[in-house]
């Protein structure tokens, strides 16, 4: 890969970037899921743990 990316006179990417920006991508999902739980922990503040809350659809 590195011969071609000189032959295409294109810089030589950095694999260490590569993987800072995978391990970047990768983890938004996990994220994601933890803001969204949070704000159902935001909604019923103050709910014991077993207590049954509204489930509306």
């Amino acid at each position: 890969m590195q011969q071609a990316q000189r032959a295409a006179r294109v810089g030589e990417s950095s694999l260490i970037l590569a993987f800072i920006l995978w391990v970047f991508i990768a983890n938004t999902g996990v994220l994601d899921l933890q803001f969204e739980i949070n704000k159902i922990w935001e909604r019923y503040d103050g709910a014991q743990k077993g207590h049954q809350v509204p489930h509306f659809g």
